[in-house]
């Protein structure tokens, strides 16, 4: 004799998936009126920050290098570099009505001068 059973359905197990997210502060603002630029980023000269003297103590990670660049554009053609620098210490920029973007890598906190 041969017998079939069929068990009722099982209901689908509730899955549940909580997610956190932590959002850290900056040390500093980007390019606030207190005249300071954060040591990495692309700022546009006039609307993101003022033209003007900015010195920085040097490079802020690991790599022990400070990148900065000022240029006509932002396209990041080679050729729309005016000046730039890879500084291993302390360091000074004349950023300059006339530039469209002033980028900075890998520096700590740049603070207007003059």
């Amino acid at each position: 004799m041969v017998a079939t059973v069929t068990a009722p359905a099982l209901p689908a197990p509730t899955v549940t998936v909580t997610v956190t997210a932590t959002v850290e502060p900056t040390s500093a603002p980007a390019a606030g009126a207190n005249g300071t630029i954060a040591g990495s980023g692309t700022y546009l000269v006039g609307t993101d920050i003022q033209p003007g003297t900015y010195k920085t103590a040097g490079p802020s990670g690991s790599t022990g290098i400070c990148y900065w660049e000022r240029s006509n554009g932002s396209s990041g053609d080679v050729g729309s570099i005016i000046a730039n620098e890879a500084l291993t210490g302390q360091g000074v920029v004349t950023i300059k009505k006339s530039d469209a973007v002033f980028k900075s890598q890998g520096c700590q906190m740049w603070t207007k001068v003059g």
